[in-house]
């Protein structure tokens, strides 16, 4: 399975590295978290629905203000990656079209990068 690199600069910018080669000049690589600690939860749960993949983040609702909140969804697989912006006054959720087995990434605003393989 192909994994994607993500990278941010000085000022928070995230960026996704689509093809092989070197890190964007002066952009820092974000390692994804695949375990949680502390109170919120920010892995991806990911569900098959009705011809969608569905993905929520962790096990409990994740806070969703301006100051704490998940930005975006993406789900990688070996040939794509579609992203879902997330407003942060609605749900830390996202419908993508079917996928069978993938990585599914969410971002929150204070602590960063989460995946999980599914």
């Amino acid at each position: 399975m192909k994994e994607f690199e993500f990278y941010h600069d000085v000022n928070g910018n995230v960026v996704a590295l689509l093809a092989e080669g070197k890190a964007p000049l002066g952009m820092t690589k974000i390692e994804p978290k695949a375990a949680d600690v502390g109170q919120e939860k920010h892995i991806p749960v990911v569900k098959h629905e009705g011809g969608v993949l569905k993905t929520i983040c962790g096990e409990v609702p994740h806070p969703m203000t301006p100051e704490h909140h998940i930005s975006w969804f993406a789900v990688a697989s070996e040939d794509k990656i579609s992203f879902v912006y997330i407003p942060t006054d609605g749900p830390a959720e996202a419908c993508f079209p079917e996928v069978e087995h993938g990585v599914a990434y969410s971002y929150c605003n204070l602590h960063g990068l989460w995946k999980k393989e599914f």
